[in-house]
């Protein structure tokens, strides 16, 4: 968020609770949107219905103004359904599935009247959307383990990644300006259901610890992992670019799959 302010936009906070919206728009100050008076409300990515309402609220308070970008960054990593026991039943879409990649694509279709030819959506994947099997995206595949015990949370992650690829496709191919990047293997909290250990060490210390243990271990920071992203949306070099799956500004990977 803080780089986009930074190129200039006015951001709109997309957080899971009221309070982290806050928070976030007070950590932007001048970079907020409307900042005297922020779009405050929740939005649980894992939640249909908490998206839908999200953007029923964003458009009518928007009252016509077009959004430049769309960033698409949260998300999960192998998170077992047993995190949701609260409220995750069985049948409903797997929760990696759901947040990684069912929330944009809900989010992006029910703020479509706040979007023109020039909006650019940007949807952050990883390369672990390689990883598999061979007949995902058939017709006879269940994806999002509707039908599936939903008992492999590595695999669910993959898959999502892997949807998030065929979305940002899927829109480019209809004339949206729409791209998908991996930001890197990134020094952040997103390890927590991966690594208990190294989420707990990460969470105790400061942004500065942070950052230089990515240095020592060649990871990307936060920032580092932001660019990408952050370029497709802000930059004029990216400013016709669609269908393309970026690793870093400028470098993108024309043939990820290997299908010639």
């Amino acid at each position: 968020r803080r780089l986009a302010a930074e190129h200039g936009f006015l951001v709109v906070p997309c957080c899971r609770t009221e309070e982290q919206a806050k928070d976030t728009c007070q950590r932007l100050g001048d970079a907020c949107w409307r900042k005297t008076n922020p779009f405050i409300t929740a939005c649980d990515l894992g939640s249909v219905e908490s998206v839908r309402q999200y953007a029923t609220n964003l458009r009518s308070e928007l009252n016509g103004t077009k959004l430049q970008a769309c960033i698409h960054a949260a998300g999960v990593v192998s998170m077992p359904t047993s995190a949701r026991q609260d409220d995750w039943r069985a049948g409903d879409v797997e929760p990696n599935m759901m947040i990684n990649a069912v929330a944009p694509y809900v989010l992006t279709t029910h703020l479509r009247d706040a979007l023109n030819l020039d909006t650019r959506i940007v949807t952050l994947t990883s390369t672990a959307a390689l990883d598999v099997p061979n007949n995902f995206a058939t017709p006879e595949y269940d994806i999002g383990f509707r039908k599936r015990t939903p008992n492999n949370p590595r695999l669910a992650y993959c898959e999502s990644k892997a949807a998030n690829v065929l979305f940002s496709d899927a829109l480019s191919v209809r004339g949206v300006l729409s791209n998908a990047c991996h930001p890197g293997s990134v020094a952040t909290l997103a390890l927590k259901y991966e690594n208990r250990k190294r989420y707990e060490q990460r969470a105790s210390m400061t942004s500065e610890e942070r950052d230089a243990q990515a240095r020592r271990l060649g990871l990307r920071t936060p920032d580092e992992g932001a660019t990408t992203p952050v370029w497709l949306a802000a930059s004029q070099d990216a400013s016709n670019l669609r269908g393309g799956f970026f690793v870093d500004p400028k470098v993108e990977v024309r043939d990820l799959y290997g299908e010639g």
